[in-house]
C-alpha cells in the first residue's frame, strides 16, 4: 500500500509538471515573441515614450535613415539597411512632455549575419534603456 501511494504521488507530480511545462511552451505569443530573420530588426516601445531607430545610410556616408516612430505598447519590424560592411544602428526615445529625443542605445552589426529584437523600456525621466530580447 505505501509503495502504491508513493507511486501515485510521484505520477501525479510528473503529470502536473508536464502540464505546466506544456503551458509555458504553448503560451500566448505576440509580435515581440516571434523570431526575427537575418537582416531584420524589431523595435518594441515598452516604456512610457515612443521610440525610433536610425541606421547608417546604404551609401556609407555620415548620413542615416530614420524609422517611423513606434508608439508605446507596440512593435515594428524593418529590414536592416545594408551599409558597406557594418550597419550602425541607434535607438532614440521621444520625450512625452516636450519636443526632442534622447539617445538610448547603439550597435554595429553585419546585417547578413544577424537579426535583432530590441525593447525600449523605462521612462523619459530615467533616460530609458534598451534590452536585447532573445531572437528565438
Amino acid at each position: 500500500m505505501r509503495i502504491a501511494g508513493a507511486a501515485r504521488r510521484v505520477a501525479s507530480t510528473v503529470i502536473a509538471l508536464g502540464v505546466a511545462a506544456g503551458a509555458l511552451v504553448a503560451g500566448p505569443t505576440s509580435a515581440a515573441q516571434a523570431s526575427i530573420g537575418t537582416g531584420r530588426i524589431q523595435l518594441c516601445a515598452q516604456g512610457n515614450y515612443a521610440a525610433y531607430l536610425t541606421m547608417s545610410s546604404p551609401t556609407g556616408a555620415w548620413e542615416s535613415v530614420q524609422s517611423p516612430d513606434v508608439a508605446p505598447g507596440s512593435c515594428a519590424t524593418w529590414n536592416i539597411v545594408r551599409d558597406s560592411r557594418y550597419t550602425v544602428i541607434n535607438v532614440f526615445g521621444k520625450y512625452n512632455t516636450k519636443s526632442g529625443s534622447f539617445w538610448i542605445y547603439g550597435l554595429d552589426t553585419k546585417p547578413d549575419l544577424y537579426g535583432y529584437k530590441l525593447a525600449a523600456r523605462g521612462t523619459t525621466a530615467d533616460g530609458g534603456r534598451v534590452v536585447r530580447l532573445p531572437n528565438v
